[in-house]
């Protein structure tokens, strides 16, 4: 076989030159020459390889005035469409394609030469994109791990970079490497850090939920919250989890309630998490289940630990469990330290990153509104994915929906040191308009909207669809004796309270509790002719409250 230039294998990634293989590949390697520890099998395409592509296809002259263009306000699309149409060098392309592997769902994650070091992990930055291995495809997502990846470079890291674009983009073509790396087809996953962010010096903190990390890492859906120490769960805050993301390999194929195979049994398919990665209903008997049992606790626990011993420091490590396997998808080094936030007995929320701001609102609902947010205002968001990262920097706070304090999220505002709150059901449906000044005070879990006056909390249920999304919310509520609350609050609440209990007495008991004269529900769970009947207690609502109605 032909010398490899520009892509080798995982374990042999030492052996390319200093500053080529970037920080997330270089702790993948050290990873597995842990004895006994698991990681998926992959690639290291080197920080040469891009390089080699953009000088192949380009004049100094072109680079130059590409470089113009990304700092020139309107033609910053001219640089993005002239390396998306250019075509790999023949070289390039062929040991490309000669690595990966045929007939597999494998996930390419940029590895920046300045990403994942003791100074700055820089999480949440770059990008990973799942694809399948079929020539066009990775090629394709090679080149958009390579486009965000100088993004993040060109707007983020250099700093004075439009004073000098030549140079900064001659230092951008040569930051970043690749990853490229087989899909874990996961039963369950999480992220794991060796010092939680949040409690004392020696207590670890888990995430967990069903199915592959995807939605875990982003915090878009329920996970369980472990706080461990020494291998032994200090505290399990255990969420209803109802859904999980699971590897598609033909999503083309699936439609919405279709019973699909998963690592745990069969299941109902809801709709596209990403590409090939679906999100699916978790097994009705294991959404109030915990994630981790005590023997995957200790062999995280243990693998963790060790991990630590070998990086030389604490670790955020991302995990899946093939089967009764445990296998390490990445780990980079906790660069923040931990903070002990005292809580506010009455908060609902989560304190993701310690601190005090406050700002005008910006509700951002997608990714093409991240440009809404101006230095200083507080983003308000569901979650958030890299995409997000320049809102970021200009954000003095976030205010999010969804995430725990493992989560991007809480992940990114830690490292730009700037506070975080999460677990804000309703964010952006209403809680929050536009433009309103609030105070977050991520030091004790509070939002409120005159920060000299710390007792007016936000009221969680203003919201302009009228849809009360949280049990607790109704006694916020004030003169309204009639409110619409979600399908789903209603059955959390019950599962978790009453479960026995006949529906329409724990309904009737709900209004005395509140002092409701009748409530209407919002339908908010899938439709009945897909996968809603798997979901507990919806026969009995649906009976206790004909029309909707109770």
């Amino acid at each position: 076989m032909p010398s490899a230039t520009y892509v080798r294998p995982l374990e042999d990634a030492a052996t390319f030159g200093a500053g080529q293989i970037g920080g997330k590949a270089r702790n993948l390697q050290k990873l597995g020459e842990i004895p006994g520890v698991a990681i998926p099998p992959g690639a290291v395409l080197s920080a040469a390889a891009l390089e080699r592509f953009v000088r192949a296809s380009f004049t100094p002259r072109r680079l130059a005035e590409l470089a113009e263009a990304y700092f020139t306000p309107g033609k910053q699309a001219l640089f993005f469409a002239a390396l998306a149409a250019t075509r790999f060098p023949a070289d390039l392309q062929r040991e490309i394609l000669r690595a990966v592997p045929r007939r597999e769902v494998v996930i390419v994650r940029s590895s920046g030469t300045r990403e994942d070091s003791a100074a700055q992990s820089l999480a949440g930055h770059y990008a990973s994109i799942v694809t399948r291995t079929d020539p066009a495809s990775v090629l394709m997502t090679i080149k958009n791990c390579w486009l965000v990846g100088l993004r993040v470079f060109l707007s983020l890291l250099y700093q004075g970079a439009a004073k000098e674009p030549a140079r900064a983009l001659d230092e951008a073509i040569r930051s970043l490497a690749l990853v490229i790396q087989t899909v874990v087809d996961a039963r369950k996953s999480g992220v794991w850090f060796t010092q939680s962010p949040t409690h004392p010096a020696g207590k670890a903190m888990a995430v967990a939920n069903f199915g592959t990390c995807h939605a875990v890492v982003d915090g878009a859906l329920a996970t369980d919250v472990l706080v461990v120490d020494g291998g032994r769960i200090d505290s399990a805050d255990v969420s209803y989890k109802f859904e999980m993301t699971v590897l598609t390999r033909a999503p083309e194929k699936l439609i919405p309630g279709q019973t699909i195979r998963t690592p745990l049994g069969p299941t109902a398919y809801h709709v596209p998490y990403s590409r090939f990665i679906g999100s699916a209903r978790v097994p009705p008997a294991l959404g109030w289940e915990r994630t981790l049992d005590d023997r995957e606790v200790r062999a995280l626990s243990e693998t963790a630990g060790r991990a630590r011993e070998w990086l030389g420091h604490e670790v955020d490590m991302e995990w899946s469990f093939l089967g009764k396997r445990l296998v390490l998808l990445q780990a980079r080094p906790i660069t923040t330290q931990a903070s002990k936030v005292e809580l506010d007995p009455d908060s609902a929320y989560s304190v993701a990153s310690p601190g005090i701001a406050t700002g005008a609102v910006r509700v951002v609902r997608a990714v093409e509104e991240i440009g809404k947010v101006q230095q200083g205002d507080v983003m308000v968001v569901a979650n958030t994915d890299p995409d997000y990262m320049p809102a970021f920097y200009r954000a003095a706070a976030v205010v999010s929906e969804d995430g725990s304090p493992l989560s991007h999220t809480a992940i990114v505002a830690r490292e730009l040191k700037i506070p975080c709150i999460t677990g804000v059901t309703g964010a952006t449906t209403g809680a929050f308009l536009d433009g309103e000044i609030i105070c977050v005070d991520a030091n004790r879990g509070r939002i409120t909207r005159d920060p000299k006056a710390r007792v007016n909390e936000v009221a969680a249920t203003r919201k302009r669809d009228g849809v009360i999304y949280r049990l607790d919310h109704l006694g916020r509520l004030g003169g309204e004796r009639r409110p619409r609350i979600a399908a789903s609050a209603l059955l959390a609440a019950f599962l978790e309270e009453a479960p026995g209990e006949a529906m329409a007495d724990w309904l009737r008991r709900i209004k005395r509790r509140y002092g409701l004269r009748g409530g209407a529900i919002q339908w908010d769970v899938l439709d009945p002719k897909d996968a809603l009947e798997q979901e507990p207690g919806v026969g009995e609502l649906k009976a206790a409250a004909p029309g909707g109605r109770f």
